[in-house]
């Protein structure tokens, strides 16, 4: 068999194959000079962005200076702000607040002797020693008999009233619970603050800090709308009336004198409340205390406590001049008092002033026993002198008749 060789052209699909798979041969150094071109390309793009990256940090760098800048002017204009306090808080002097205080004392007796006239019968006072109002003083109701205690015992009701209601922390008088929960916040606080060991100066930074906290914070809660200050007033000196009704003997709400009673009851409410105002808005801090300041506290806080002249005083009605002496026993608490910590300007809070001092009765049997002696003595000499009148006036009539005698005598001589 021969073979015979067909020319590419009858082979059109197969001489195509071929000729795709042919190239021209490689030339190296263009290749090369590519690659040298790509590496110089990626380089400076290396570069570029290596001085993008320095100049972002650059920026970064610049943008945080001008931030720090700007917290420390944000911080002295803060500081500034606090310095010229914008809030406006009362600087009522010590003289001020001691005339506050004793206007609301003069209303608080003047409210008592006004409604309290007599003593009170034994089936009243039986029936208040069973209410809530009096369970503070378990042996003082009967002294409420007395004519001669009735009215301080009354006046110190009064006063431990206003202390619990208006002036206490866990009071709820100036703005409901959140000023209560605020109040004891505060306290716990600066309690915390002054059971911490070390020397005053280094606790004196942190009360300030403390109370400037605490004047802005009852500032802020006094513009809340949660608590209506005005009804909250009245609420008082509602309840306030209520309870002294019966001991008033007043019939009930539908008699006349109640209603006096209500408007002098919101009278002194409102001097109370006026006084809360000025002790929650100061940088000071004032405590007011109706039981002995100093350790160890006892239960019943209105007596049973040693006198401390320096914090306390003999209530002037009715005590003795050989009362308060050292050792003597309290017997009875009668009006609160104050105690300022620091200064209105917030500072010195190292020191202390008693501004008034805490009224108190001591040995109050011996003062109802005296009284007593007064009483028969002076029923003694009453009935001496009575008396003595009485045979003046039978002397006289006597003569008045032997007068007549003689003139009827003499005329019928005649």
């Amino acid at each position: 068999m021969e073979w015979k060789y067909a020319p590419h052209s009858q082979f059109p699909e197969s001489s195509q194959r071929l000729g795709d798979s042919y190239s021209e041969p490689r030339d190296d150094g263009r290749v090369e000079d590519n690659m040298r071109r790509k590496i110089a390309e990626y380089e400076d793009r290396i570069l570029q962005l290596k001085a993008e990256n320095t100049r972002l940090l650059q920026k970064s760098s610049e943008q945080e200076n001008r931030l720090r800048a700007q917290t420390t002017e944000f911080a002295r204009e803060l500081e500034e702000i606090r310095s010229k306090q914008l809030i406006k808080t009362p600087s009522t002097c010590d003289s001020e607040v001691q005339g506050e205080w004793k206007a609301l004392d003069f209303e608080v007796r003047q409210f008592v002797s006004n409604y309290l006239r007599d003593p009170l019968s034994l089936s009243t006072v039986r029936r208040l020693e069973q209410l809530e109002i009096f369970k503070w003083l378990p042996e003082m109701s009967k002294t409420l008999r007395s004519p001669f205690v009735c009215n301080i015992v009354l006046q110190s009701w009064v006063w431990h009233f206003l202390c619990f209601r208006i002036f206490d922390a866990h009071s709820v008088f100036w703005a409901g619970d959140i000023g209560k929960g605020f109040s004891v916040l505060s306290q716990q606080i600066r309690d915390h603050i002054s059971n911490v060991d070390g020397p005053p100066t280094t606790q004196a930074p942190a009360l300030s800090q403390l109370h400037n906290w605490r004047v802005r914070s009852t500032h802020l809660i006094s513009q809340l709308d949660t608590h209506d200050r005005n009804t909250s007033t009245k609420q008082t000196a509602y309840t306030m009336s209520s309870c002294l009704g019966p001991v008033m003997r007043l019939i009930g709400p539908q008699d006349p004198m109640h209603e006096n009673l209500r408007q002098d009851a919101l009278r002194i409410v409102h001097k109370a409340a006026k006084l809360d105002r000025i002790f929650r808005l100061s940088r000071a801090y004032y405590h007011v205390f109706i039981t002995r300041l100093k350790l160890p506290f006892v239960e019943p806080q209105s007596f049973g406590f040693q006198f401390d002249p320096e914090t306390m005083e003999l209530n002037s009605d009715i005590s003795l001049s050989d009362q308060g002496k050292a050792g003597s026993v309290v017997d009875l608490a009668v009006s609160p008092g104050i105690l300022k910590v620091g200064n209105s300007d917030g500072a010195n809070y190292g020191s202390e002033r008693v501004l008034a001092k805490l009224q108190v009765l001591c040995d109050l049997q011996g003062i109802l026993e005296r009284f007593e002696r007064f009483r028969v003595d002076g029923e003694t000499k009453t009935a001496k002198k009575n008396l003595r009148k009485q045979s003046r006036m039978r002397l006289r009539k006597t003569m008045m008749i032997v007068s007549t005698c003689f003139e009827s005598t003499a005329e019928h001589a005649k």
